[in-house]
């Protein structure tokens, strides 16, 4: 689920991770790991921070979690 406001990592990553992968064969090389991983908690805090409390708490937390790709 993409909207303007929430982007879901699971569809984000499923998107560009092809392109990712291709990065090692590029001059420079990969970014590696950590990259993808400062990227996720990029896309995690802009959810948040575009997330009203109300909508927040309406929502049980399996389905917050699910919404944020998050994982307990």
């Amino acid at each position: 689920m993409v909207t303007m406001e929430v982007v879901q990592w699971t569809s984000l990553w499923g998107f560009f991770k092809n392109e990712y992968e291709t990065e090692k064969n590029l001059l420079g090389g990969a970014l590696g790991a950590k990259a993808a991983g400062d990227l996720k908690l990029s896309i995690t805090d802009h959810d948040i921070s575009w997330l009203s409390p109300s909508t927040m708490r309406g929502l049980p937390s399996v389905g917050l979690q699910n919404l944020l790709s998050l994982s307990l």
